[in-house]
This record gives structure tokens, sequence and C-alpha cells, in this order.
């Protein structure tokens, strides 16, 4: 393509298979593409996600919790019943010195509707910043800035919140 090096297309298609494959009583989804070194600027990525649960997602006839671990669902974040719009814009910056590989600066953009089975469906919004220091192919430091605004939270008719998460992490391979 003329305006980037790579373009790649993915999906994924799950549900509740009762009997066979294609007897899917609870289709979910998630496609998204990621377009590479945009306007053949290496290392400026965009990503952009949809994902999409059904009502009967997490759910389960004998295990009333659903599939939880302590509470948290074992999946998407976005539950049951849900759409996740996502948006990502990255740029990576190759270093020259003895101590640091490359830096990777990103944003990033997501909007939820949480159980649309619900009355009062609820909104979520989220930005993050972030940036990572990656100082050889083993070792790496991440700063990210994420804030959430919630309306009808928890499914609760005009009910606001809002989180402000700032998160330090560093990997080490060994």
């Amino acid at each position: 393509f003329p305006f980037c090096t790579n373009l790649q297309l993915y999906g994924e298609w799950a549900g509740e298979d009762k009997f066979s494959p294609w007897q899917n009583e609870a289709p979910g989804y998630v496609a998204g593409f990621l377009i590479s070194d945009i306007f053949n600027d290496p290392g400026l990525d965009f990503r952009v996600e949809y994902a999409n649960t059904d009502a009967a997602w997490y759910t389960h006839g004998i295990y009333t919790s659903g599939y939880r671990y302590k509470g948290d669902i074992l999946g998407h974040h976005m539950g049951r019943s849900a759409d996740d719009f996502f948006t990502r814009l990255s740029k990576e910056f190759p270093a020259k010195g003895d101590y640091l590989q490359r830096f990777v600066l990103g944003g990033e953009f997501d909007y939820e509707d949480r159980m649309k089975i619900m009355p009062a469906v609820e909104h979520k919004y989220e930005v993050t910043l972030d940036g990572a220091m990656y100082l050889n192919d083993y070792d790496a430091i991440k700063v990210s800035y994420r804030r959430q605004e919630f309306r009808n939270f928890e499914n609760v008719p005009g009910r606001k919140a809002s989180d402000n998460i700032f998160q330090v992490e560093a990997y080490a391979k060994f």
C-alpha cells in the first residue's frame, strides 16, 4: 500500500457450540486492523478493533457465578452483552545510546457499552497515554496513565463514576 508498509486484518469468532460448531447459539466476535508505518513513517502504527459479546457469554447453567475467578470474568474485560470499540496510535523511536535500545510512545481510546440487556446500559470512556523504554531485547520499563469515565455505572440510571490509574511496569526476560 502506498500509505504504509503493512496492513493486517484480523478477527475471531466464537460461541456456544452445544452439538456442533455451526450450531452457535450465542456468537461473539473481535475484528480489527493494524496499519504499520503510516505515511511511510517507520514505527508509526495505528490499530482499530471492535468486539461484541452476547448476553449468554460468561454464564453457566450449573455454576451460577459464571466463568469467573474471585469475581472477575475469565475473558474479555467488557463482559457479556457488550460492545467495545478500541483505537491505538503509537510511535517507536530508535535510541542511539548504550543504555536504551528504543522508546515507544502511545495513546489509546476505548469506548464500551456494557450489559446492553439492562434498561440502563453502562457506558465506559477510557483514554490512556503510555511510554515504554526498551533497554535491550530482554528488559523494559513501561509507564502509563489511564482515565476512565462511566455513565450509568453498574447499570444504575444517572450514576457516574471515574477512575485515574497510574501504572509502572518492569519486564525482565531470563
